[in-house]
C-alpha cells in the first residue's frame, strides 16, 4: 500500500518538473499530476487519523450520500447475489462488500462526475483513475479553445467531441457543463454528483492554483459564477445537476463532503487489492 509520504514525494518530483516545463500542455499536465498526488496524500491521512471513527460507525450512519445502484446481469468481478434482472437498490448507508463489487463494476466503465466548480472534480476523477486505470477527459478542454478559458468553443463543436470521446470504451468525464455531460451520460454506467456546500467549494477555488493560463481576473469571474450555481437555472447548475442525477437509470452517487468521498475511494481500493488474487 502505498503511503501518505511516498504520494507527497510523489507530488514533489513533479513539483521540480514544474519549474523546468516550457510548454503549457507540459505544466498543465505536470500540475495536474502534482495536485492528483497530494490529494492522494491528504485521502491517505485523512482516512490514517479517522480510522477509527469509520470502524465504529453505527448501521444508520450515512456513508454515500445517496446512492442508487443499479445491477444488471451477472457481475464481472465475482459478486454474490447476481441474476439476470435490473436490481435497484438505495444505500444510504455504508454497504455490505457484496454491494460495493458492483459499484467497482460500474464505476470501472463509463462515469461521468458532475458538480459545482471548486468542488474537486478534477482530483476525485483522477484518483479513481488511478484505482481503475481509465483515462480522464476534463470538460473544460472541450468547451474552451486552446490553451485559455478566453475562446470558447462553437457549442455544436464542443457536443460533437464529447460525443467522439464518449464513444469509447472505457472513461471518466468530468466538469460542471451539464450540457455537455449529458451528451455522454446515454453511454455511461455511472454518475458521481459531488454536491457540496458552497464554502467547500469556495475553499477549494481559491487554495487550487490558476489552470490553463487563467488570469487573476479569470479566477475572480470564475468565484462569482460559482457561487451563483444555487441560483441558476441552467444545466450547470444545482438545478441542472439535480435532474441529471434524477433522470440517470444506473448507479449513481450523490456525495454532500468529501469525507463520503473519500470514504467510497477507500471501499473501491480496498475491492480491487481484495479481487487481485482471483485474478
Amino acid at each position: 500500500m502505498i503511503t501518505a509520504t511516498q504520494y507527497r514525494a510523489k507530488a514533489a518530483e513533479y513539483t521540480e518538473l514544474l519549474k523546468a516545463a516550457r510548454l503549457p500542455a507540459e505544466t498543465r499536465e505536470f500540475r495536474k499530476r502534482e495536485q492528483s498526488y497530494l490529494t492522494l496524500a491528504e485521502n491517505e491521512e485523512w482516512m490514517a487519523d479517522n480510522l477509527a471513527k469509520m470502524d465504529s460507525r453505527g448501521a444508520d450512519e450515512n456513508w454515500y450520500g445517496e446512492a442508487i445502484l443499479a445491477q444488471q446481469g451477472k457481475h464481472l468481478f465475482g459478486c454474490q447475489g447476481a441474476d439476470d434482472a435490473t436490481q435497484s437498490i438505495a444505500a444510504p448507508t455504508r454497504p455490505h462488500a457484496s454491494a460495493v463489487r458492483p459499484m467497482f463494476e460500474s464505476l470501472s466503465q463509463r462515469t461521468v462526475i458532475i458538480g459545482n466548480s471548486g468542488a474537486g472534480k478534477s482530483a476525485f476523477a483522477e484518483d479513481l483513475s488511478a484505482l481503475i486505470h481509465v483515462p480522464v477527459i476534463d470538460l473544460d478542454l472541450l468547451n474552451w479553445e486552446g490553451d485559455g478559458y478566453g475562446r470558447k468553443r462553437d457549442d455544436d463543436a464542443a457536443r460533437r467531441m464529447t460525443l467522439e470521446v464518449s464513444a469509447g470504451p472505457l472513461w471518466i468525464i468530468e466538469g460542471v457543463y451539464g450540457w455537455l455531460a449529458e451528451s455522454a451520460l446515454p453511454r455511461a454506467t455511472a454518475l458521481i454528483w459531488l454536491d457540496f456546500q458552497w464554502s467547500l467549494c469556495r475553499a477549494g477555488l481559491l487554495a487550487r492554483s490558476p489552470r490553463r493560463g487563467a488570469t487573476d481576473q479569470d479566477g475572480v469571474e470564475l468565484l462569482k459564477w460559482a457561487e451563483t450555481y444555487w441560483n441558476r437555472q441552467t444545466s450547470s447548475s444545482f438545478a441542472g445537476h439535480s435532474r441529471m442525477f434524477s433522470n440517470f437509470p444506473a448507479t449513481k452517487f450523490r456525495l454532500e463532503n468529501r469525507e463520503q468521498a473519500t470514504l467510497l475511494l477507500a471501499d473501491l481500493r480496498a475491492c480491487t487489492i481484495a479481487r487481485k488474487p482471483d485474478e
